[in-house]
């Protein structure tokens, strides 16, 4: 049996999850196809609206010629096209920072690796683990930085 405050938090969550799904497109470039789904899996179930690119042709393209506003790319390490670092560079001559964050995940790289990548335009950097709360937090930070953009 549901209270009225279960019922009200349902509400407050299905609210909160077509907004979000309305509002924001994540593009997902990860050639491991597992470690994509699951993570795209916990993402909707957040309420964004996910989509994936196989590498990094697959992303420009989508980019360049998609209808569809993404707001945030995931970037794996390395595609085997193209590296994270020529897929940000390329991206960063048609849309910048603020436009198009960029969070970039690898399982192992230097500092020198994190600061290139930075360098090349990268928003933020984190370690990929099967561990995807981070990424989701970071997720929520870029979705709460073009909210209060919006506001303003």
């Amino acid at each position: 049996m549901q209270t009225k405050t279960n019922i009200q938090v349902s509400q407050l969550h299905a609210e909160d999850k077509v907004n979000k799904e309305q509002d924001f497109n994540i593009l997902i470039v990860d050639e491991n196809v597992q470690y994509r789904n699951q993570l795209a899996s916990r993402l909707r179930l957040k309420g964004y609206y996910v989509e994936f690119a196989t590498g990094g042709f697959h992303l420009l393209n989508m980019l360049e010629k998609s209808n569809k506003n993404f707001h945030c790319v995931l970037i794996h390490n390395d595609m085997n096209d193209m590296s994270a670092f020529e897929i940000t560079g390329l991206v960063r001559t048609f849309k910048n920072k603020s436009e198009l964050p960029i969070l970039f995940l690898s399982r192992s790289a230097s500092k020198e690796d994190i600061k290139e990548i930075l360098i090349y335009g990268v928003n933020d950097f984190l370690q990929k683990t099967h561990e995807q709360h981070k990424v989701l937090e970071k997720i929520n930070h870029f979705f709460n930085i073009k909210k209060a953009n919006q506001a303003a």
